[in-house]
């Protein structure tokens, strides 16, 4: 068998190809790791194309600073712990409340929900998030049902960052996991400007060697030959985001 690749082991990241100095590290999930997100929209009142969607939070706060060394390295809300919401393949948005309005087109929709701390690093246990899938018709009803197929959902890096030490700061490369369990068949794939790692924790990464500049990413689960797994939302699209050098 012909040796193509060297496999460089970084902090439990295999870096399988490479053409710059990137690198991938895993971090320890942050304290603290409990929360409890729970939707008490019932399924059967989503039936307007801009529907009204009313969680409860316990055992966590949205609106506060997350505490902790990460909130200084990384980039950190000022309005404070808040809900990642992600609908199908977009770019999560902020919740900051409990209750918000969202519109949908007539379609099938994926909605994803999960607690965030300040600094955007997610809350991963199986109470911190909702996923469901809604089918809104052309009149404006809509169908919610829950979804019990693999998947996983890309959250971070998003936008733009404006740093000081181009080469040291750490970029928090985040996303959120349903219905799989890492280790038992499975890992993440992320493609970062060409670059492959495959990720084979349910953890956050700190990438490190990014230069200025528009990046892009993907992530996707695979099983332990390396292909991709079968299922709708086994695959996150690619994302962009920029890194600029601060101009102090």
């Amino acid at each position: 068998m012909l040796l193509m690749l060297t496999v460089l082991i970084l902090s439990s990241c295999q870096h399988i190809k490479s053409t710059s100095e990137i690198s991938v590290v895993a971090q320890e999930r942050a304290e603290p790791a409990h929360g409890k997100l729970e939707l008490l929209t019932p399924d059967d009142s989503l039936v307007f194309e801009q529907i009204q969607l009313r969680f409860r939070v316990e055992d966590y706060q949205l609106g506060i600073r997350t505490p902790g060394e990460r909130a200084k390295i990384l980039a950190n809300s000022q309005k404070g712990q808040h809900i990642h919401l992600i609908v199908d393949e977009r770019p999560y948005m902020a919740k900051y409340d409990k209750e918000f309005a969202l519109e949908l087109e007539p379609g099938k929709h994926t909605i994803l929900a999960f607690l965030s701390r300040s600094f955007h690093e997610s809350i991963k246990n199986p109470e911190a998030f909702e996923l469901r899938e809604v089918v809104v018709g052309e009149s404006g009803e809509a169908l919610s049902s829950t979804i019990s197929e693999p998947g996983i959902f890309f959250s971070r890096p998003k936008g733009k960052y404006v740093v000081d030490d181009v080469e040291n700061t750490p970029i928090l490369l985040d996303f959120y996991l349903a219905n799989v369990d890492l280790g038992r068949g499975s890992r993440v794939k992320a493609i970062i400007d060409d670059n492959e790692f495959v990720l084979p924790e349910w953890k956050p990464y700190f990438i490190y060697g990014l230069d200025e500049g528009e990046h892009t990413i993907s992530l996707e689960l695979i099983n332990t030959k390396g292909e991709r797994i079968e299922g709708e939302r086994t695959y996150s699209g690619k994302r962009k985001f920029e890194i600029t050098k601060s101009s102090k």
